[in-house]
């Protein structure tokens, strides 16, 4: 973890605070106790903010200070050059410095700003119908598009297509036809064996392609429709036989188990 007094916030912060104390001792009387005093303050607790997120571990409560404290250090600047204790120039010097990359609230509807750790970094706005998730601890915009029928988990921060293959809707109930789809077997690609009204036929394939379209049969260990099994199929968007939509791509078993962990009717074992 970076020093706090290291950190190109905090020097740029220390800065901004050397120039408030500066103007505010030619305040007159009147406001050099009141709304001097009070710039001094906010300005110290942008660094005490900075100081306490740099050592915690949650830091948002910090984070979240420190942009209100900026927003009201703003104000009360602006509040000088209204009341004329604070010349144009001034103000424009300080404003300069609040402006900065490192502590600028966003420039754009939507931006926002989140500590990494060493510096305040900026993200972009998202998208219709898309969601900010944390992955790996950076807020990101999940999915990069969203398709008619993606289904994303933002625990997981994965997409997967939102209904079984073959299937014309999402299931209205465990009884609902139309959203069972169909039925391939382990490794074949969509050659036609899936559709359930098709024929079968009880003689093996000796390779990944068996050419026809009827569903293998088999009586005996390991039950499988090639003879010989290819334990490398449907292996990612890429692999032999992957039967999904352009783009898609079966689940992995952790995968696979991290979507059924994350839904709140599951329980581990």
């Amino acid at each position: 973890m970076a020093l706090y007094y290291d950190l190109p916030v905090f020097k740029q912060v220390y800065q901004l605070i050397l120039k408030i104390f500066e103007y505010t001792k030619d305040f007159p009387k009147e406001y050099k106790y009141t709304l001097g005093q009070d710039m001094k303050r906010d300005g110290i607790q942008l660094v005490r903010s900075i100081y306490r997120a740099n050592k915690a571990k949650d830091k948002r409560e910090y984070l979240e200070t420190f942009l209100d404290d900026f927003e009201v250090l703003k104000l009360e600047i602006r509040l000088c050059v209204d009341m004329k204790i604070l010349s144009i120039k001034k103000q424009a010097e300080l404003s300069q410095m609040m402006e900065s990359k490192s502590l600028t609230s966003g420039t754009t509807p939507g931006e926002m700003l989140y500590w990494n750790g060493t510096a305040w970094v900026g993200v972009a706005p998202g998208n219709q119908g898309q969601i900010l998730s944390f992955l790996n601890g950076v807020p990101t915009w999940w999915p990069n598009t969203v398709g008619l029928t993606d289904a994303n988990n933002p625990v997981t921060g994965k997409v997967w297509m939102d209904r079984n293959l073959g299937a014309t809707r999402v299931a209205t109930s465990s009884f609902d036809a139309l959203s069972y789809g169909d039925l391939y077997q382990w490794g074949r690609d969509s050659d036609g064996h899936q559709i359930r009204t098709l024929g079968t036929t009880t003689t093996l394939s000796v390779s990944d392609i068996p050419g026809h379209g009827d569903f293998i049969l088999t009586s005996s260990s390991p039950y499988d429709w090639r003879s010989g099994q290819n334990d490398n199929l449907w292996q990612g968007v890429n692999g032999t036989n992957n039967p999904c939509p352009a783009g898609y791509r079966l689940p992995t078993d952790v995968e696979w188990d991290d979507e059924r962990m994350s839904r709140s009717y599951c329980f581990a074992p």
